[in-house]
Protein backbone atom coordinates (compact mmCIF):
# COMPACT_ATOMS: atom_id res chain seq x y z
CA UNK A 1 0.00 0.00 0.00
CA UNK A 2 2.86 2.39 0.84
CA UNK A 3 4.47 1.64 -2.50
CA UNK A 4 1.18 2.36 -4.27
CA UNK A 5 0.75 5.67 -2.43
CA UNK A 6 4.36 6.62 -3.21
CA UNK A 7 3.89 5.72 -6.88
CA UNK A 8 0.68 7.75 -7.13
CA UNK A 9 2.35 10.64 -5.36
CA UNK A 10 5.30 10.64 -7.75
CA UNK A 11 2.93 10.36 -10.69
CA UNK A 12 0.96 13.36 -9.49
CA UNK A 13 4.21 15.25 -8.98
CA UNK A 14 5.39 14.50 -12.51
CA UNK A 15 2.04 15.38 -13.99
CA UNK A 16 2.41 18.75 -12.41
CA UNK A 17 5.33 19.41 -14.68
CA UNK A 18 5.72 22.45 -17.05
CA UNK A 19 5.45 25.05 -14.28
CA UNK A 20 4.50 28.67 -14.25
CA UNK A 21 8.13 29.77 -14.58
CA UNK A 22 8.99 27.20 -17.25
CA UNK A 23 7.06 29.05 -19.92
CA UNK A 24 6.31 32.39 -18.28
CA UNK A 25 4.59 35.00 -20.51
CA UNK A 26 6.61 38.18 -21.06
CA UNK A 27 3.85 40.28 -22.67
CA UNK A 28 0.08 40.57 -22.62
CA UNK A 29 -0.02 40.35 -26.41
CA UNK A 30 2.65 39.34 -28.89
CA UNK A 31 3.28 38.46 -32.52
CA UNK A 32 6.40 36.59 -33.48
CA UNK A 33 8.34 34.08 -35.47
CA UNK A 34 11.15 31.58 -34.89
CA UNK A 35 13.31 29.81 -37.45
CA UNK A 36 15.49 26.80 -36.55
CA UNK A 37 17.88 24.92 -38.83
CA UNK A 38 20.46 22.21 -38.17
CA UNK A 39 22.80 19.76 -39.89
CA UNK A 40 24.95 17.05 -38.32
CA UNK A 41 27.00 13.94 -39.08
CA UNK A 42 29.32 11.63 -37.16
CA UNK A 43 32.06 10.75 -39.66
CA UNK A 44 34.70 13.43 -39.16
CA UNK A 45 34.61 16.65 -37.19
CA UNK A 46 35.66 20.07 -38.40
CA UNK A 47 38.48 20.12 -35.85
CA UNK A 48 39.79 16.87 -37.33
CA UNK A 49 39.59 18.06 -40.94
CA UNK A 50 41.13 21.52 -40.42
CA UNK A 51 44.65 20.21 -39.93
CA UNK A 52 47.89 21.04 -41.68
CA UNK A 53 48.25 17.38 -42.58
CA UNK A 54 44.95 15.55 -42.95
CA UNK A 55 45.22 11.93 -41.81
CA UNK A 56 42.31 9.58 -42.54
CA UNK A 57 42.68 6.76 -40.02
CA UNK A 58 40.08 4.19 -41.13
CA UNK A 59 40.52 1.85 -38.12
CA UNK A 60 40.08 4.80 -35.75
CA UNK A 61 37.03 6.07 -37.68
CA UNK A 62 35.45 2.62 -37.45
CA UNK A 63 36.27 2.26 -33.75
CA UNK A 64 34.95 5.70 -32.85
CA UNK A 65 31.84 5.41 -34.99
CA UNK A 66 30.24 2.75 -32.83
CA UNK A 67 27.61 0.15 -33.77
CA UNK A 68 25.21 2.72 -35.23
CA UNK A 69 27.36 3.43 -38.28
CA UNK A 70 27.38 6.66 -40.26
CA UNK A 71 24.54 9.15 -39.65
CA UNK A 72 23.65 12.40 -41.41
CA UNK A 73 20.71 14.53 -40.24
CA UNK A 74 19.16 17.73 -41.60
CA UNK A 75 16.23 19.70 -40.16
CA UNK A 76 14.47 23.05 -40.58
CA UNK A 77 11.52 24.49 -38.66
CA UNK A 78 10.02 27.96 -39.24
CA UNK A 79 7.19 28.94 -36.86
CA UNK A 80 4.79 31.92 -36.78
CA UNK A 81 2.61 32.69 -33.75
CA UNK A 82 0.30 35.10 -31.94
CA UNK A 83 -0.36 34.94 -28.17
CA UNK A 84 -2.64 36.79 -25.76
CA UNK A 85 -2.40 36.60 -21.93
CA UNK A 86 -4.60 38.16 -19.22
CA UNK A 87 -5.29 37.30 -15.58
CA UNK A 88 -4.17 33.68 -15.63
CA UNK A 89 -5.65 32.94 -19.06
CA UNK A 90 -3.83 32.62 -22.33
CA UNK A 91 -4.80 31.86 -25.92
CA UNK A 92 -2.58 31.50 -28.95
CA UNK A 93 -2.42 30.62 -32.63
CA UNK A 94 0.64 29.09 -34.29
CA UNK A 95 1.61 27.93 -37.78
CA UNK A 96 4.56 25.55 -38.17
CA UNK A 97 6.44 24.06 -41.09
CA UNK A 98 8.64 21.05 -40.26
CA UNK A 99 11.19 19.32 -42.48
CA UNK A 100 13.73 16.70 -41.46
CA UNK A 101 15.72 13.99 -43.16
CA UNK A 102 18.28 11.42 -42.12
CA UNK A 103 20.68 9.13 -43.99
CA UNK A 104 22.77 6.30 -42.62
CA UNK A 105 25.18 3.50 -43.55
CA UNK A 106 25.78 0.57 -41.24
CA UNK A 107 29.14 0.27 -39.52
CA UNK A 108 29.88 -2.88 -41.54
CA UNK A 109 31.10 -0.74 -44.47
CA UNK A 110 33.64 0.99 -42.25
CA UNK A 111 34.67 -2.30 -40.72
CA UNK A 112 35.37 -3.61 -44.24
CA UNK A 113 37.46 -0.51 -45.05
CA UNK A 114 39.31 -0.65 -41.74
CA UNK A 115 39.90 -4.39 -41.26
CA UNK A 116 39.13 -6.02 -44.57
CA UNK A 117 36.89 -9.05 -44.93
CA UNK A 118 37.09 -12.45 -43.27
CA UNK A 119 37.25 -15.43 -45.60
CA UNK A 120 34.11 -17.51 -45.89
CA UNK A 121 31.99 -15.11 -43.79
CA UNK A 122 28.98 -13.43 -45.37
CA UNK A 123 28.50 -9.78 -44.41
CA UNK A 124 25.74 -7.27 -45.13
CA UNK A 125 26.06 -3.50 -45.48
CA UNK A 126 22.70 -1.79 -44.98
CA UNK A 127 21.58 1.72 -45.86
CA UNK A 128 18.73 3.75 -44.43
CA UNK A 129 17.02 6.98 -45.36
CA UNK A 130 14.03 8.83 -43.93
CA UNK A 131 12.37 12.11 -44.76
CA UNK A 132 9.26 13.92 -43.55
CA UNK A 133 7.67 17.32 -43.99
CA UNK A 134 4.53 18.77 -42.37
CA UNK A 135 2.61 22.01 -42.13
CA UNK A 136 0.38 22.51 -39.11
CA UNK A 137 -1.97 25.01 -37.53
CA UNK A 138 -2.56 24.94 -33.78
CA UNK A 139 -4.62 26.85 -31.22
CA UNK A 140 -3.70 26.82 -27.54
CA UNK A 141 -5.64 27.56 -24.37
CA UNK A 142 -3.93 28.04 -21.00
CA UNK A 143 -5.54 28.56 -17.61
CA UNK A 144 -4.86 28.27 -13.88
CA UNK A 145 -6.78 25.83 -11.69
CA UNK A 146 -6.09 24.87 -8.04
CA UNK A 147 -2.51 26.13 -8.25
CA UNK A 148 -1.77 24.25 -11.48
CA UNK A 149 -1.10 25.85 -14.83
CA UNK A 150 -2.79 23.82 -17.57
CA UNK A 151 -2.25 24.28 -21.29
CA UNK A 152 -4.07 22.38 -24.04
CA UNK A 153 -3.09 22.71 -27.71
CA UNK A 154 -5.06 20.92 -30.44
CA UNK A 155 -3.48 21.12 -33.88
CA UNK A 156 -4.47 20.25 -37.42
CA UNK A 157 -1.54 19.14 -39.55
CA UNK A 158 -1.02 18.19 -43.17
CA UNK A 159 1.77 15.85 -44.33
CA UNK A 160 3.54 17.16 -47.43
CA UNK A 161 6.19 14.49 -47.94
CA UNK A 162 7.09 11.21 -46.28
CA UNK A 163 9.78 8.68 -47.10
CA UNK A 164 9.77 5.64 -44.80
CA UNK A 165 13.00 3.72 -44.25
CA UNK A 166 13.70 1.88 -47.54
CA UNK A 167 15.17 -1.58 -47.83
CA UNK A 168 18.70 -1.35 -49.19
CA UNK A 169 21.39 -3.91 -48.46
CA UNK A 170 24.66 -5.06 -50.05
CA UNK A 171 25.69 -8.64 -49.20
CA UNK A 172 29.20 -9.93 -49.97
CA UNK A 173 31.46 -12.90 -49.25
CA UNK A 174 35.03 -13.91 -50.14
CA UNK A 175 35.94 -17.60 -49.97
CA UNK A 176 39.30 -19.19 -49.22
CA UNK A 177 39.68 -20.29 -52.84
CA UNK A 178 39.51 -16.65 -53.99
CA UNK A 179 35.90 -16.66 -55.16
CA UNK A 180 33.95 -13.43 -54.54
CA UNK A 181 30.17 -13.04 -54.28
CA UNK A 182 28.24 -9.78 -54.03
CA UNK A 183 24.59 -8.80 -54.41
CA UNK A 184 22.61 -5.59 -53.92
CA UNK A 185 18.87 -5.24 -53.41
CA UNK A 186 17.36 -1.78 -52.91
CA UNK A 187 13.97 -0.16 -53.18
CA UNK A 188 12.28 2.95 -51.90
CA UNK A 189 8.89 4.63 -51.99
CA UNK A 190 8.16 8.34 -51.66
CA UNK A 191 4.71 9.56 -50.63
CA UNK A 192 3.70 13.14 -51.35
CA UNK A 193 0.75 15.46 -51.83
CA UNK A 194 1.80 16.15 -55.45
CA UNK A 195 0.95 13.61 -58.19
CA UNK A 196 3.72 12.94 -60.69
CA UNK A 197 2.43 12.01 -64.15
CA UNK A 198 4.85 9.37 -65.43
CA UNK A 199 4.76 7.43 -68.65
CA UNK A 200 5.88 3.83 -68.98
CA UNK A 201 9.62 3.72 -69.45
CA UNK A 202 10.38 7.11 -67.87
CA UNK A 203 13.76 7.07 -66.17
CA UNK A 204 14.56 8.52 -62.74
CA UNK A 205 16.15 11.55 -64.42
CA UNK A 206 13.01 12.14 -66.51
CA UNK A 207 10.84 11.82 -63.41
CA UNK A 208 12.96 14.43 -61.61
CA UNK A 209 12.68 16.78 -64.60
CA UNK A 210 8.89 16.42 -64.64
CA UNK A 211 8.77 17.10 -60.92
CA UNK A 212 10.90 20.23 -61.32
CA UNK A 213 8.75 21.52 -64.19
CA UNK A 214 5.44 20.93 -62.43
CA UNK A 215 2.86 23.68 -62.85
CA UNK A 216 2.46 25.85 -59.74
CA UNK A 217 -1.33 25.91 -60.10
CA UNK A 218 -1.35 22.10 -60.00
CA UNK A 219 0.79 22.10 -56.85
CA UNK A 220 -1.45 24.67 -55.16
CA UNK A 221 -4.59 22.76 -56.17
CA UNK A 222 -3.27 19.52 -54.68
CA UNK A 223 -2.18 21.31 -51.52
CA UNK A 224 -5.74 22.59 -51.08
CA UNK A 225 -7.03 19.07 -51.68
CA UNK A 226 -4.78 17.42 -49.09
CA UNK A 227 -5.59 20.17 -46.57
CA UNK A 228 -9.29 19.45 -47.07
CA UNK A 229 -9.24 15.65 -46.95
CA UNK A 230 -5.78 14.50 -45.87
CA UNK A 231 -5.14 16.38 -42.64
CA UNK A 232 -4.50 14.80 -39.26
CA UNK A 233 -5.15 15.85 -35.68
CA UNK A 234 -2.75 16.12 -32.73
CA UNK A 235 -3.38 17.01 -29.12
CA UNK A 236 -0.67 18.50 -26.93
CA UNK A 237 -1.07 19.13 -23.22
CA UNK A 238 1.07 20.31 -20.36
CA UNK A 239 0.60 20.78 -16.62
CA UNK A 240 2.76 23.06 -14.46
CA UNK A 241 3.04 23.45 -10.72
CA UNK A 242 5.23 25.68 -8.49
CA UNK A 243 6.47 23.13 -5.94
CA UNK A 244 8.71 25.65 -4.10
CA UNK A 245 9.58 29.30 -4.55
CA UNK A 246 12.74 28.21 -6.35
CA UNK A 247 11.47 25.08 -8.14
CA UNK A 248 8.65 24.48 -10.65
CA UNK A 249 7.88 21.08 -12.12
CA UNK A 250 6.07 20.16 -15.29
CA UNK A 251 5.02 17.38 -17.65
CA UNK A 252 4.04 17.51 -21.30
CA UNK A 253 2.79 15.20 -24.03
CA UNK A 254 1.91 15.30 -27.72
CA UNK A 255 -0.48 12.54 -28.75
CA UNK A 256 -1.39 11.81 -32.38
CA UNK A 257 -5.18 11.33 -32.54
CA UNK A 258 -5.86 11.07 -36.29
CA UNK A 259 -3.04 10.47 -38.81
CA UNK A 260 -2.71 12.60 -41.91
CA UNK A 261 -2.91 10.97 -45.32
CA UNK A 262 -0.94 11.19 -48.53
CA UNK A 263 -2.46 9.99 -51.80
CA UNK A 264 0.44 9.84 -54.25
CA UNK A 265 3.29 7.36 -54.37
CA UNK A 266 6.42 7.04 -56.50
CA UNK A 267 8.55 3.91 -56.10
CA UNK A 268 11.75 2.60 -57.69
CA UNK A 269 14.30 -0.14 -57.07
CA UNK A 270 17.57 -1.68 -58.14
CA UNK A 271 19.19 -5.13 -58.06
CA UNK A 272 22.76 -6.18 -58.78
CA UNK A 273 24.78 -9.38 -58.40
CA UNK A 274 28.31 -10.44 -59.25
CA UNK A 275 30.37 -13.60 -58.85
CA UNK A 276 34.05 -14.10 -59.58
CA UNK A 277 36.59 -16.91 -59.44
CA UNK A 278 39.08 -14.38 -58.15
CA UNK A 279 41.65 -11.98 -59.52
CA UNK A 280 44.40 -14.60 -59.61
CA UNK A 281 42.28 -16.82 -61.88
CA UNK A 282 40.91 -13.88 -63.83
CA UNK A 283 42.81 -10.75 -64.77
CA UNK A 284 46.22 -12.29 -63.96
CA UNK A 285 45.23 -15.30 -66.04
CA UNK A 286 44.57 -13.25 -69.14
CA UNK A 287 40.79 -12.92 -68.84
CA UNK A 288 38.90 -9.71 -69.52
CA UNK A 289 37.15 -7.68 -66.82
CA UNK A 290 33.76 -9.03 -67.90
CA UNK A 291 35.07 -12.58 -67.77
CA UNK A 292 36.73 -12.05 -64.40
CA UNK A 293 33.67 -10.40 -62.81
CA UNK A 294 30.56 -11.75 -64.54
CA UNK A 295 27.60 -9.80 -63.21
CA UNK A 296 23.90 -9.31 -63.56
CA UNK A 297 22.79 -5.72 -63.49
CA UNK A 298 22.62 -3.19 -62.18
CA UNK A 299 18.94 -3.59 -63.05
CA UNK A 300 17.22 -0.30 -62.29
CA UNK A 301 13.47 -0.34 -61.90
CA UNK A 302 12.07 2.76 -63.56
CA UNK A 303 9.98 4.89 -61.22
CA UNK A 304 6.32 3.99 -61.00
CA UNK A 305 3.68 6.52 -59.96
CA UNK A 306 0.39 5.38 -58.49
CA UNK A 307 -2.52 6.52 -56.37
CA UNK A 308 -2.66 5.23 -52.81
CA UNK A 309 -3.54 6.17 -49.26
CA UNK A 310 -0.63 6.30 -46.86
CA UNK A 311 -1.15 7.37 -43.26
CA UNK A 312 1.43 9.59 -41.58
CA UNK A 313 1.36 10.99 -38.04
CA UNK A 314 3.54 13.57 -36.35
CA UNK A 315 5.85 12.30 -33.59
CA UNK A 316 4.49 11.18 -30.23
CA UNK A 317 6.17 12.88 -27.28
CA UNK A 318 6.02 12.44 -23.52
CA UNK A 319 8.29 13.99 -20.94
CA UNK A 320 8.92 15.98 -17.80
CA UNK A 321 10.78 19.24 -17.18
CA UNK A 322 11.48 21.77 -14.49
CA UNK A 323 12.53 25.32 -13.73
CA UNK A 324 15.11 25.68 -10.95
CA UNK A 325 16.27 29.06 -9.62
CA UNK A 326 19.10 28.26 -7.16
CA UNK A 327 20.37 31.84 -6.70
CA UNK A 328 17.51 34.04 -7.88
CA UNK A 329 15.11 34.69 -10.74
CA UNK A 330 17.92 35.97 -12.94
CA UNK A 331 19.61 32.53 -13.01
CA UNK A 332 17.28 29.70 -14.16
CA UNK A 333 18.10 26.08 -15.02
CA UNK A 334 15.59 24.27 -17.27
CA UNK A 335 16.10 20.47 -17.42
CA UNK A 336 13.87 18.33 -19.68
CA UNK A 337 13.70 14.57 -20.25
CA UNK A 338 11.34 12.82 -22.63
CA UNK A 339 10.59 10.07 -25.11
CA UNK A 340 9.53 10.37 -28.76
CA UNK A 341 8.51 8.14 -31.65
CA UNK A 342 8.26 8.88 -35.37
CA UNK A 343 4.98 8.06 -37.13
CA UNK A 344 3.45 6.09 -34.22
CA UNK A 345 -0.07 5.61 -35.65
CA UNK A 346 0.69 5.68 -39.37
CA UNK A 347 0.76 2.95 -42.00
CA UNK A 348 4.16 1.64 -40.87
CA UNK A 349 2.90 0.31 -37.54
CA UNK A 350 4.92 0.20 -34.34
CA UNK A 351 8.69 -0.27 -34.55
CA UNK A 352 11.26 0.19 -31.79
CA UNK A 353 13.80 1.69 -34.21
CA UNK A 354 11.57 4.76 -34.50
CA UNK A 355 11.51 5.29 -30.72
CA UNK A 356 14.20 7.57 -29.27
CA UNK A 357 14.87 9.55 -26.08
CA UNK A 358 15.06 13.34 -25.88
CA UNK A 359 16.59 15.67 -23.34
CA UNK A 360 17.49 19.30 -22.85
CA UNK A 361 19.40 21.21 -20.17
CA UNK A 362 19.20 24.98 -20.60
CA UNK A 363 20.65 27.79 -18.48
CA UNK A 364 18.94 31.19 -18.78
CA UNK A 365 20.59 34.29 -17.29
CA UNK A 366 19.06 37.78 -17.36
CA UNK A 367 21.03 40.98 -16.77
CA UNK A 368 19.54 44.45 -16.20
CA UNK A 369 16.11 42.98 -17.06
CA UNK A 370 16.68 43.34 -20.83
CA UNK A 371 19.77 41.31 -21.79
CA UNK A 372 19.57 37.55 -21.73
CA UNK A 373 22.13 34.77 -22.22
CA UNK A 374 21.12 31.17 -22.88
CA UNK A 375 23.35 28.08 -22.88
CA UNK A 376 21.78 24.78 -23.96
CA UNK A 377 22.75 21.17 -24.51
CA UNK A 378 20.11 18.85 -25.95
CA UNK A 379 19.19 15.77 -27.94
CA UNK A 380 16.08 16.59 -29.99
CA UNK A 381 14.89 14.85 -33.17
CA UNK A 382 17.88 12.48 -32.89
CA UNK A 383 20.47 15.28 -33.07
CA UNK A 384 22.86 16.25 -30.25
CA UNK A 385 23.36 20.02 -30.08
CA UNK A 386 25.07 22.54 -27.83
CA UNK A 387 24.29 26.22 -28.34
CA UNK A 388 24.68 29.68 -26.90
CA UNK A 389 22.23 32.47 -27.50
CA UNK A 390 21.62 36.12 -26.78
CA UNK A 391 18.33 37.98 -26.39
CA UNK A 392 17.40 41.64 -26.15
CA UNK A 393 13.98 42.21 -24.59
CA UNK A 394 12.59 45.74 -24.32
CA UNK A 395 9.09 44.29 -23.78
CA UNK A 396 7.74 45.97 -26.91
CA UNK A 397 10.42 44.25 -29.00
CA UNK A 398 12.38 41.06 -28.33
CA UNK A 399 15.16 39.72 -30.52
CA UNK A 400 16.65 36.25 -30.01
CA UNK A 401 19.52 34.54 -31.78
CA UNK A 402 21.60 31.45 -31.06
CA UNK A 403 24.26 29.37 -32.77
CA UNK A 404 25.53 25.96 -31.86
CA UNK A 405 27.41 22.85 -32.79
CA UNK A 406 25.74 19.50 -33.28
CA UNK A 407 26.36 15.89 -34.18
CA UNK A 408 24.76 12.48 -34.44
CA UNK A 409 26.80 11.21 -31.44
CA UNK A 410 27.17 13.02 -28.10
CA UNK A 411 30.96 13.11 -27.64
CA UNK A 412 31.67 13.71 -31.32
CA UNK A 413 29.26 16.63 -31.41
CA UNK A 414 31.90 18.64 -29.50
CA UNK A 415 34.32 18.19 -32.44
CA UNK A 416 31.94 20.30 -34.61
CA UNK A 417 30.34 17.64 -36.77
CA UNK A 418 27.32 19.83 -37.37
CA UNK A 419 25.89 23.30 -36.97
CA UNK A 420 22.57 24.72 -35.91
CA UNK A 421 21.11 28.21 -35.70
CA UNK A 422 17.98 29.91 -34.43
CA UNK A 423 16.62 33.41 -34.91
CA UNK A 424 13.43 34.81 -33.43
CA UNK A 425 11.57 38.08 -33.13
CA UNK A 426 8.58 39.08 -30.99
CA UNK A 427 6.67 42.35 -30.84
CA UNK A 428 3.86 43.27 -28.46
CA UNK A 429 2.90 45.05 -25.27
Amino acid sequence: MKKLILTLGLGALLLSSLAAEIDKPKRWFELGMDVDASVSENLMGLTEVMQKELVIDLPKIYKDMGPGGFKLNLAAHPSFFMNFFIKGWGVGLQTDVDFSTGFGISSELFRLLAEGNELGEERTISFNLNMQSFISQSASLGFDVAGFRVKVTPSYFVPLLYLPDPHAALTYRTDEDGKIYASLDAGLSVYSFVPVELEEGDTIQEAMEKLGNMDSDLVLGNLKDVIARGGGFNLSASVQYPLFDFLDLGAYTTVPIVPGRLFNKVSAGMTFSAESDGIMNGLLGGKSMDETFPREGPNIQNPVAEKCEYKVSKPFRLGVEASWRPIGNWFVVHPMLGLAMRNPVGSEGFAWDRVYPEYRIALDMTFLYVLGVNVTTEYIDQVFAHSIGLSLNTRVLELDASVGISGADFFKSFTIRGLQANVGVRIGI
